[in-house]
This record gives C-alpha cells, sequence and structure tokens, in this order.
C-alpha cells in the first residue's frame, strides 16, 4: 500500500502528546512505581544485614530483619499491581479516543479513499495497529520509568559503598544500552514491514470470506487456500527475521551480565578475604548485579515497543491525516430540498484518470421523474453517485434548487435523499432495524407502511419472527429481490425529496415489479426521482428518459419520442421486445 502523506510530527512524540491528556493516572502510577522500585532497592540491603549477623559483624535480629524483607517485598509488589492498573487506564482511555477518532474519519472519507484502500488493511490499523500503540502506552513506559529508577538507585547505593564497583556497573550499563540501542534500530523496518503484511493477511481473509460463494462456485477453494498460504508464509518470514534479529542480542545481554557478575564475585571475593568488605556486602552488591538483569532486558524490549508502537503510529496517523476529497464548506448552508437537480457542464474521472463524464449538461425540474440507461462503462451509476456528494466532479457544477451542492451541509443534505444501489447492502440486523436504519425512531407502522410500498410486507410476515427476524450478515438468508425490496423500503421510509433508484429491481421477478411500479406511480409524483434500470418496460411511466453512451448523453425524451427517433434507445427496445416474444429474458445491460 502506498502512504499518502507523513505523518506531521514524529509519530511517537505525536502519540504521547495524546497520551498526556490522562496525564493524572500516569502521574499516580507513577509515584506508586517508585515506592515499588525503592522497595524493592530495600531487600538487598536487608539481607546484606542479615548475612551480617549470621555471620557476626552485626548484632541486628534476624526475625526482624525477615519480617522487614516480606513487608518490603509485599509493599514492592503491591505497589506494582496500582501501577500497572493506573498505567493501562491512561493507555486504554487514550487508544479508546484514537480508535473514535479513526473510525469517524473513516465514516466522514469521500468514496474514491476506500476505492485505494484495502479493508483489511483499514481493519488492521484500528485494530492491531492500535493495540501495539496501546502496549507501548501502557508497558512501555512503565518498563522504561522502572529501568530509570533502577539503574539510578543501584548505581547511586553502590557510588555510597564502594567506587569500584560502581564503575564496572556504569560500563556494563553504558555497554547494554548501546546493543540494546543497535537492536531496535535493526528490529525498526522489520516492524513496519510486519505491520503492512499483517494488513495484507487480514485483507486477505475478509476478501475471501466476503466472496467465498464466488470462490466455491468456480471450484476455487484450493487456489484460495494457496493464495492465503503463500500470505501467511511472507508474515511467518518476516516474523522470523524478528526473531533472528532478537536471538543475536538477546544472548549478548545476558552473557555481558553474567560476565558482569563474575567479576564482582571475583573482585568482592578478594575483598571478603582481605577483610576489606563483608560477605553481606558482596552478597547485596551481587543481588544489585542480578537486578540489572531485568532493567537491561526492560530498555531492549521498552525499544522493541517504541519501533513497533512508531510503525503502528504511522500506519494510524496517516488515517487521521489524510484529508477527504468531498469537503464540508466552511459556512454549509442547512438547504430544504424542493427538488430541481441541475448539471452544469459536468466532467468526471476516478483516480485511474480516464473521464466516466464528459460536459454532462441536464435539467431535471422539481418532481420529475427521470430514467437513464446506457451500456456498460456509459456513466450511468458515475452520474448518480455525484448527486449525494459521493463524489465531486473535477469540472462544472451540480445545482440542487439553483444552490451549488458545495456550500451545502452533507449531513442534512444527504438525509433528504432516498438510495436505493445495485447491489443492495443490509445490516447483520433484524428486518425492522434494517428498513429503519435512516430513521431510527420510526414506528412500526411506518416501517410496514414502507415495507408494503416495497411490495416485502407479505414475504417478511412469512418468516419465523416477522420484523425482528435477524436476517444475518449482507441478508445471507434472504435472496436476491427479497433485499432489494428492504432496501428500497428503506430509502421510502425517509419520504425523500430526491429518490435514486439504481437497477433497484433487478433481482426482483416481473410480478413483483409489476406491483412495485404501481406504487412508484404515486410515489414518484411526490419527488424528483432518478432511475437507473436494465429493463425498458415500465418506462412509460417516467417523464424523460436520458440515454449515454461514453460518458456523454446522446438522446433525450419520452419514450415515444426516442423510439420515433429511431436511434440506441429504439435499438434496445427493439432487441429486449424481440427477445421477450422469443421467450427469452430480456438483456442486461450492465452500468
Amino acid at each position: 500500500m502506498q502512504y499518502r502523506q507523513k505523518p506531521t510530527q514524529k509519530p511517537v512524540i505525536r502519540l504521547i502528546k495524546e497520551a498526556m491528556r490522562f496525564w493524572k493516572p500516569y502521574v499516580g502510577g507513577f509515584i506508586i512505581l517508585f515506592i515499588s522500585v525503592f522497595s524493592s532497592l530495600i531487600v538487598p540491603l536487608l539481607l546484606r544485614v542479615a548475612i551480617d549477623s549470621i555471620t557476626g559483624e552485626s548484632n541486628a535480629s534476624l526475625w526482624l530483619l525477615g519480617i522487614g524483607i516480606i513487608f518490603v517485598s509485599f509493599l514492592s509488589g503491591l505497589a506494582n499491581f496500582f501501577t500497572r492498573y493506573l498505567n493501562e487506564v491512561a493507555a486504554q482511555s487514550t487508544i479508546k479516543e484514537l480508535r473514535n477518532k479513526m473510525f469517524e474519519k473513516l465514516q466522514y472519507q469521500s468514496m474514491s479513499f476506500f476505492q485505494g484502500e484495502e479493508t483489511g488493511q483499514l481493519m488492521a490499523r484500528v485494530t492491531t495497529d492500535l493495540n501495539a500503540m496501546r502496549r507501548y502506552l501502557s508497558v512501555g513506559f512503565r518498563i522504561l520509568l522502572q529501568a530509570i529508577l533502577t539503574y539510578v538507585g543501584i548505581i547511586t547505593i553502590m557510588f555510597l559503598t564502594s567506587v569500584k564497583f560502581a564503575v564496572i556497573v556504569i560500563v556494563l550499563s553504558i555497554v547494554l544500552y548501546l546493543i540494546a540501542w543497535r537492536f531496535s534500530k535493526e528490529a525498526a523496518p522489520v516492524f513496519l514491514e510486519q505491520r503492512v503484511k499483517y494488513g495484507d493477511l487480514t485483507s486477505k481473509v475478509q476478501e475471501t470470506l466476503t466472496g467465498i460463494q464466488v470462490v466455491k462456485g468456480f471450484g476455487l477453494e484450493d487456489e484460495e487456500y494457496q493464495r492465503f498460504s503463500r500470505a501467511n508464509t511472507e508474515y511467518l518470514q518476516l516474523k522470523l527475521e524478528g526473531a533472528k534479529i532478537r536471538a543475536k542480542y538477546i544472548p549478548l545481554i545476558t552473557f555481558l551480565l553474567g560476565l558482569g557478575t563474575v567479576t564482582v564475585l571475583i573482585l568482592g571475593g578478594i575483598d571478603v578475604i582481605a577483610g576489606k568488605m563483608s560477605l553481606g556486602t558482596l552478597v547485596a552488591f551481587i543481588s544489585y548485579l542480578g537486578m540489572l538483569t531485568m532493567p537491561t532486558r526492560f530498555i531492549a524490549w521498552y525499544l522493541v515497543m517504541h519501533q513497533r508502537a512508531n510503525a503502528s503510529a504511522i500506519r494510524c496517523y496517516e488515517i487521521l491525516d489524510v484529508g477527504s476529497e468531498v469537503k464540508e464548506p466552511p459556512n454549509p448552508i442547512e438547504l430544504n430540498i424542493k427538488g430541481k437537480v441541475e448539471f452544469k457542464n459536468v466532467w468526471f474521472s476516478y483516480e485511474n484518470g480516464t473521464m466516466v463524464l464528459q460536459g454532462i449538461n441536464l435539467l431535471v425540474p422539481e418532481k420529475q421523474t427521470i430514467a437513464i440507461l446506457g451500456g456498460t462503462g456509459s456513466g450511468k451509476s458515475s452520474l448518480i453517485s455525484l448527486i449525494p456528494r459521493f463524489y465531486d466532479p473535477i469540472k462544472g457544477e451540480i445545482l440542487v434548487d439553483d444552490v451549488n451542492i458545495k456550500q451545502v451541509k452533507l449531513e442534512h443534505y444527504r438525509k433528504q435523499i432516498g438510495i436505493v444501489m445495485q447491489e443492495t447492502f443490509l445490516f447483520n440486523a433484524t428486518i425492522r432495524e434494517n428498513i429503519s436504519f435512516g430513521k431510527p425512531n420510526a414506528t412500526i407502522e411506518e416501517i410496514i407502511d414502507a415495507a408494503s410500498k416495497a411490495q416485502a410486507h407479505e414475504f417478511i410476515m412469512e418468516l419465523p419472527k416477522g420484523y425482528e427476524t435477524k436476517i444475518g450478515e449482507k441478508g445471507i438468508t434472504l435472496s436476491g429481490g427479497q433485499k432489494q425490496r428492504l432496501a428500497l423500503a428503506r430509502a421510502l421510509l425517509l419520504n425523500p425529496k430526491i429518490l435514486i433508484l439504481d437497477d433497484s429491481t433487478s433481482s426482483v421477478d416481473t410480478q413483483t415489479e409489476t406491483l412495485i411500479q404501481q406504487e412508484l406511480v404515486n410515489i414518484m409524483k411526490e419527488r424528483t426521482t432518478f432511475i437507473i434500470t436494465n429493463r425498458v418496460s415500465g418506462l412509460r411511466l417516467v417523464d424523460r428518459i436520458i440515454v449515454l453512451e461514453h460518458g456523454k448523453i446522446v438522446e433525450e425524451g419520452t419514450h415515444e419520442e426516442l423510439l420515433a427517433k429511431g436511434g440506441l434507445y429504439h435499438k434496445i427496445y427493439t432487441s429486449q421486445v424481440e427477445k421477450k416474444n422469443l421467450g427469452l429474458q430480456p438483456k442486461v445491460m450492465e452500468g
């Protein structure tokens, strides 16, 4: 996938700024973390006194020391619990806000944005990428501060006790940090590529499951499995590459820590034998050196999480930063539509650059019904997609009631337009919820009335739970004709001023289509209607017919006028009538 633009700030810095909105739980967590680290640093000191007491170098009570060690350990564990919880609260709150922002951004993007994006990639950004960022905010901050406090505490205690051992720890810490930093730089591009490949994998699963009927219809299950397996193998290779980088550095860090422990043991042992140091002090030093193991690994883990979060933040902020091609005007007009629609020298093309509409001039008076015909690629669907501003023309303007629709408030404008697309989409919800999607507060009487007009009420009542029947994802439990009738009912319930029907009865049988047309006669009298159809039957009901070819209006008039001209419409009509007389299905003209 190609990134449209780079984030305006360093991604992780920007993420941290977002997190600072929830600074209170972070501050509380870090204060408690200080208590946890301080408590853990006291344990070796108590252990030193206990050992010196055993060897006779101290008179301290072993019972009191034991109780002290237990209490301090308990306090450290309790503080660690609250630190983890408060950090998680802050991180989850930050990611919740980002998730909301991303979803809102996607909701208001123009259709052209989604044409250039894979659904699986978008899903991966909203889920796994945000989770990587959450882990960084929750765990990354905590382990980084814990590592710093532990390092500072250990070095301070060692300086106060033995400068020699403090210098050893400092040198060892610098070497370990440089190794961890080198590890993170080498792993960074791998982690970014992992995020992209995971998105590809998600896209493949989503695409195959969505088109499972097509896959099975062509018997391509094995081919699809092989494609998925190849993508999965590529993802595995990237994960193994990351594992190899980790495997290269982690043993080196462990070896250096072991080397440091042996160095302290030998030098400390010599001092103990020479009487320069107590045995308890040596044991405490070795304990502190052992405690350095976890902070060192924490630094390495932090750098890994930093790079992963950075890779994910790049992908997420790309969505948040990209602008919509269809923009809300600065001072939008809330236009109450009457229904007059006018295209003035409209030119339009998609991202591929092919001009699909060329110089369209069309005036549709209020409450007039227009039928649009044309062959494959003629521009029918593109033409009606411009009316609700799914896209904007590259040249020319579209007026509704003599107002340029670019000046109109989008949400208010679109709620006055009813659309039934050729590819019907229904939600995994009840029939009642699907019909009332655009008007959630509709009464059951209004829903039944809309369903009746769309010739859907009868089949709905035959379902197990009537209007409360859940229809499954994308309406998979319904036939194509039933889904189209529900989509029509959904549009009619809005009582729109502009009604757009994009081949909305193509899957409906002829008898049901006739009944729907009879209902539409009265419905269309009260609104401006655009009809795209592949069937010429019933076109006598419309006021005017527009015939498109190669993105241009080549014929315009009533059914009778166009037949008399003997042009493209006459050819289409004659072809369908002849097929009907021969008992064949009318030719379907795809748009």
